[in-house]
C-alpha cells in the first residue's frame, strides 16, 4: 500500500525476533565503541512486546561527558517561568543518539503514513539519555554555575 523503507540489515535478519535483534544491536554498539565511532558509553537495550507489536528502546545510562546544554540550564534557572529555545542536549550528545538510532533503524522497516495515521513498522523504538544520569549531570552543572 505505502512505500516501505528498509534498513540495510533488514533482509538478513527478517526471520529474527525483536529480542534477537536487540542482541545484535548490543553487539553493534560494543563494536562501535571499540572502533571509536562513538565514545565509551554504557547503554541499556530493552525489548517490549504488546498487542500492537514490539519495541526496542535504547537508553544511554552513562557517558564520558556531560550531555546537557549548560546555556539551557542557566536560562531555566534565571527565568523559571519562561520556555527556553536552547537545545536540551549538546551537539555531541545528539550525534551519539543519532548514531544509535541509525544502528536500530538498520534492522527495521517503515511503511507508515502519518498523514492518514497508518503505522507499519517491524518494531517501534526510541533512543534516550537516562533520567538518573541526566539528573546527576544537571546537578553538576547547577553546582558549577553556583560556584561562578
Amino acid at each position: 500500500m505505502y512505500d516501505r523503507k528498509y534498513g540495510e540489515r533488514y533482509s538478513e535478519t527478517k526471520e529474527l525476533s525483536t529480542t534477537d535483534i536487540a542482541k545484535r544491536i548490543r553487539t553493534d554498539i560494543k563494536t562501535a565503541i571499540q572502533n571509536k565511532q562513538i565514545p565509551d558509553i554504557r547503554t541499556s537495550v530493552r525489548t517490549k512486546y504488546f498487542s500492537g507489536g514490539s519495541s526496542i528502546d535504547i537508553e544511554i545510562v552513562e557517558m564520558p561527558f556531560n550531555p546537557l546544554n549548560k546555556t539551557r540550564i542557566k536560562e531555566e534557572l534565571d527565568n523559571p517561568n519562561e520556555i527556553s529555545h536552547e537545545d536540551v542536549y549538546t551537539a555531541e550528545a545528539e550525534q551519539v543518539k543519532q548514531f544509535l538510532k541509525s544502528i536500530m533503524n538498520s534492522y527495521n522497516y517503515d511503511g507508515s503514513d502519518i498523514m492518514t495515521d497508518y503505522f507499519d513498522v517491524r518494531f517501534y523504538g526510541s533512543v534516550d539519555i537516562g533520567f538518573d544520569f541526566t539528573e546527576k549531570c544537571r546537578e553538576q552543572i547547577i553546582q558549577e554555575l553556583s560556584l561562578n
